[in-house]
């Protein structure tokens, strides 16, 4: 029961701080800021799995609809949907590394974007797509890449330290990573 507190402590707290740090501290470079919950959700979906992924994406969005979204529950759906994408490949593949995590990030921010243009302009007829893709979808993707070098690493660190679940061998009787 503690570590189960603890963990939904301190993903909360790690979903909050990127939000913060999201809309009040990160630069705007040209219009366009770097996506930090994109990779918070990405991060948590590759190091914690669907189910999580999935809950840590949609409460995310939520928070960006309530707070700055256009319409409520079109973030919810999309960073869930990242979450759960990005969680299905914990079972696959070992996230030690950093450049398959970056190509996730990339992929999921690229991927937020194009579904924020489909719904979000080219439904009201707005047929924008080079120019849109050029002056946002571009620099905010390599903008994200660029703030998940450090960020990636950081995620994996709290996630190594207060989220893994140790398992305890059967010759020492005490846990290990």
């Amino acid at each position: 029961m503690k570590k189960r507190l603890i963990h939904l402590l301190v993903v909360a707290l790690t979903i909050l701080a990127s939000y913060i740090l999201q809309s009040s501290v990160l630069p705007d470079v040209a219009g366009v800021t770097p996506n930090l919950m994109v990779i918070e959700t990405a991060s948590f979906g590759l190091l914690l799995g669907e189910r999580e992924g999935l809950l840590v994406g949609f409460f995310s969005g939520l928070l960006c609809d309530i707070f700055f979204g256009p319409l409520i529950g079109f973030g919810a759906l999309m960073y869930a949907l990242i979450g759960y994408l990005c969680g299905t490949f914990q079972r696959l593949l070992y996230v030690d590394g950093l450049a398959f995590p970056l190509v996730l990030i990339g992929i999921s921010d690229l991927g937020y974007c194009f579904f924020s243009y489909i719904f979000l302009f080219l439904i009201r007829n707005r047929l924008f797509l080079g120019s849109f893709f050029s002056m946002v979808m571009l620099p905010e993707l390599l903008l994200t890449m660029l703030l998940a070098l450090p960020v990636y690493p950081l995620i994996r660190l709290c996630y190594n330290r207060f989220l893994r679940e140790r398992h305890a061998t059967p010759l020492s009787g005490e846990g290990q990573l």
